[in-house]
Formats: structure tokens, sequence, C-alpha cells
């Protein structure tokens, strides 16, 4: 019998900073964890196909490019799985790089929202994003932006990605949140509240 409940799931991989290939196969991994389980949107940190304190490497075409192919690889294992998968990586798009959500699905990318940059670090690298236009990636134009809303039309539900808070107008049933931090005390209390406070104005999961 269906409640009308979505089974989500978030998975931390392993991850080596800059090593893609390991990367890559720590989040297979838990595609297939995840899959057995019956997760039904699965969720991974930010950047965990470079590893989020990459720092000035994020500069290197060599790093870009091989977590593009990663990404591509990981598009193609997804065919026949019957969860949607959220990993992030950095993106290049007109000579400028930004913090790309993607969202994948049954061997296709059904878009890539931009993260706002927060903090100094990120600001450092990677720069902001206005509306949603399209970029050309592995042969296909793929939606890429900000303000998208995913829609599983079988189960009627909607999700989106946590943009500062700026989701009222999306009318999401699920938020998500891919984040990564640097090493800081008390990093566990600040999520709880910072969780904590989007859930009080904002009327989803």
């Amino acid at each position: 019998m269906n409640f009308g409940f979505v089974k989500c799931g978030v998975f931390t991989p392993n991850v080596k900073i800059a090593d893609v290939c390991y990367n890559e196969k720590s989040i297979i991994d838990g595609i297939d964890k995840a899959n057995e389980k019956g997760v039904e949107i699965l969720v991974f940190p930010k950047l965990c196909l470079t590893g989020y304190t990459s720092g000035d490497l994020f500069y290197l075409d060599t790093l870009l490019s091989g977590a593009l192919l990663s990404l591509n690889n990981i598009k193609e294992y997804t065919k026949g799985k019957n969860v949607v998968v959220f990993i992030s990586l950095p993106i290049k798009k007109d000579g400028k790089l930004y913090l790309g959500n993607v969202c994948l699905f049954n061997g296709n990318i059904l878009g890539i929202e931009v993260k706002s940059p927060s903090g100094n670090y990120e600001r450092r690298y990677y720069n902001d994003y206005i509306g949603i236009d399209k970029i050309n990636l592995f042969n296909e134009e793929v939606s890429f932006g900000k303000g998208m809303v995913f829609y599983n039309k079988e189960k009627n539900y909607k999700i989106a990605i946590s943009q500062n808070r700026l989701l009222s107008n999306l009318s999401a049933d699920i938020v998500i949140d891919l984040s990564a931090d640097e090493e800081i005390a008390l990093k566990k209390e600040k999520r709880i509240n910072e969780a904590k406070s989007l859930s009080d104005i904002l009327n989803c999961a």
C-alpha cells in the first residue's frame, strides 16, 4: 500500500582530494547501497567528486575535465535504477566556474542547479548565476541555472535544492541541500540549527 511516503537517503562517500576516479567509485558504491535499500532520492555532499577543499586545484582544467568524465560514468551507471541522484561538482560555463548540483535519473541529467557560493572560501573560486539557461554536456543540451524544480509525475512530488532560503515561490514538497564546510568546531550543532531554521519557514520536507 502506498501511503505517499518517499524514501530519501544521504551518503557520505570516502573522498580523496582531487582524485576523481577514487571518488567516482565511492559514489557508485553509495548508489548501489541506496538502490538495494529502495531509496528513491539520494543526496551526496557538495563537491564530492573533487573534494570540497581542493582549493586552487579548482583552477586546473585537468581536474575539471576529469570530474566531467566521472559525472558521465555515474550518469550511465544510474540506468535501470529507480533512484534520483544528486551530486555536486565544479562546472565551467563561458569561462566562469560554478557550483553545479546535478540531478541524475535512469541514465539522464535532468538538470544542473547552480548553488550560490557562500563564505569567502567558495566566493574565491565560484560565481553566482541568475536565471535558467542551457549548457552542452556529452552532446546534450541540459538545463543550467538557479530556481529549478524536479517533478516526479508518478508520485506527484516536487524536489528543489536549497538556495539560501529563497524557496517559498517554488512550491517544493522536498528540499535538499548538498552541503560541505571547512573543518570547524561545533559543525554538527551548526548544521542541525540551520536545518531547524529552514524548516520553520518552509512547508515541506
